[in-house]
């Protein structure tokens, strides 16, 4: 026989009287951009070391925006059950390891799929590029002594693969505690649908200054935002779908500390001197698009979306669609 999960009261019911999906937004954007404007206003770039622990430190802010509104709950555990800190169980398990098995799938398929389409120029088992890169850094020259370019990036992916869940879930659960821990379930009882694509919505505004300044798709600083949108907005839906099946946030964190982790390999792995587009190539470009859309597709059609597990937090008044 089939069990359903017991009912928990959607979030709105558990929001601090006077706050709520305002307060929410107000804390996780207007932080995180501040910040960047910070960053913007004295002339810090994003590849420096103070940039990018800036850029650490703003995956904060969705977390921060959830203890706004949720941190009132008494004890701990209503916290943790109401916003999906809780482990999950057998269930969370087979979840987490699903999101550490296919994450690297997706992104080194993302990569083939541009190379295919003659949009990437890789170049294996060279890696001139990355060659270049190690003989212009300190000790370089003495790593490559010891081992193969080739070899280092093998190595360095399979670290990534291996430990990188790990290494990053702390900044990982900064985002995923407010994007899918807080504000996914927020929006349920308005339809798990539009739940599910104005949440990644939102989460990709949320990157708006850094992308203008150049971060993801250097190339495109502009319209670099829309595509982040649409990025977003399919990585939305698949975390998405991870939270509501597996009733918890692990798994969600654990594909974000994947991604974070293996998706900046492929840096590592062009022809030296080659002219590229990272709207072309990787998770967040095109090619990352059209696999997305087919795991969505394959979710849709076995029927694991929209998750049954999302039903038990609506409220009655708005039901699934």
């Amino acid at each position: 026989m089939t069990t359903t999960p017991p009912a928990t009261p959607p979030l709105a019911e558990l929001e601090r009287p006077g706050r709520g999906l305002g307060t929410f937004l107000a804390v996780s954007f207007g932080l995180a951009w501040a910040a960047a404007a910070l960053l913007w206003v004295r002339g810090v770039r994003l590849d420096t070391t103070a940039g990018r622990l800036a850029l650490g430190a703003t995956m904060f802010t969705p977390a921060l925006g959830a203890l706004a509104v949720l941190g009132h709950l008494r004890p701990f555990r209503a916290l943790a059950r109401a916003s999906g800190l809780g482990f999950g169980g057998a269930r969370g398990a087979r979840y987490a390891a699903l999101a550490w098995l296919v994450t690297p799938v997706l992104v080194f398929a993302s990569i083939a799929l541009a190379v295919v389409l003659g949009r990437f120029p890789l170049d294996w088992p060279g890696v001139s590029a990355f060659r270049a890169m190690l003989e212009a850094a300190p000790g370089g020259k003495v790593a490559l002594a010891r081992m193969s370019p080739a070899t280092l990036v093998a190595l360095q992916v399979a670290v990534g693969v291996v430990a990188g869940p790990v290494l990053n879930a702390v900044v990982a659960l900064g985002e995923e505690w407010g994007w899918r821990g807080y504000l996914l379930p927020r929006l349920l009882p308005w339809g798990t649908w539009r739940a599910l694509l104005a949440h990644g919505a939102l989460w990709g505004l949320w990157h708006a200054p850094v992308v203008l300044q150049g971060y993801n798709y250097p190339q495109h600083p502009v319209a670099g935002v829309g595509f982040m949108v649409v990025s977003c907005v399919l990585l939305g839906v698949l975390f998405g779908w991870l939270r509501l099946a597996s009733g918890s946030v692990w798994p969600c964190v654990i594909a974000h500390g994947s991604l974070n982790a293996l998706a900046p390999a492929v840096m590592l792995l062009p022809r030296a001197g080659a002219a590229w587009d990272t709207a072309e190539v990787g998770v967040l470009g095109w090619p990352g698009w059209l696999l997305m859309a087919a795991g969505v597709c394959a979710l849709v059609l076995t029927r694991r979306l929209p998750s049954p597990f999302a039903r038990p937090t609506q409220s009655r008044a708005h039901p699934v669609v």
